[in-house]
């Protein structure tokens, strides 16, 4: 049979359409608070955060979604305190942490959501790395190859 290239795209389309609304249609997993994974964060001015924290913990103590991460925000540091104390007074996390490492020993893994701190981010990492936390930078790793060998 052939397959015309017309005819191929619009069965693709009502495949994934199908797929997509079979996916929305299922109900969440219901998760407790021990099946989630703790996260720390720590912002910048420009963070990509909100979202994954208004997915993970909701916004202003109303959950908007199920939780289907698998993860929740515990702790947030950023460099000015208020700043860390209105994240979580928005996304309801529970810690705002005095320094960056203190949340070593706390989360699960850790969230580095800046690009203002690019050039510490081996320094930002590192107490959690040598901790076996993992690690996620949202932005690149440093801004020297040296500092990127540290990190690995």
């Amino acid at each position: 049979m052939h397959t015309t290239r017309r005819k191929f795209l619009g069965l693709s389309a009502m495949a994934v359409s199908g797929t997509a609304i079979g996916v929305d249609a299922a109900e969440p997993k219901k998760r407790t608070a021990s099946d989630l994974l703790k996260v720390g964060v720590i912002l910048g001015e420009y963070p990509h955060s909100t979202g994954w924290a208004a997915l993970a913990n909701g916004i202003n103590g109303a959950a908007t979604t199920p939780n289907r991460t698998g993860m929740i925000y515990t702790h947030v540091w950023h460099i000015k305190n208020e700043e860390a104390a209105a994240f979580a007074k928005r996304y309801g996390v529970d810690t705002v942490v005095r320094n960056f490492d203190d949340m070593v020993g706390k989360v699960d893994g850790l969230i580095i959501d800046t690009v203002m701190q690019t050039p510490w981010v081996h320094r930002l990492a590192e107490p959690y790395l040598t901790n076996g936390v993992p690690v996620f930078s949202d932005r690149p790793g440093s801004d020297a190859v040296w500092k990127v060998k540290k990190l690995i």
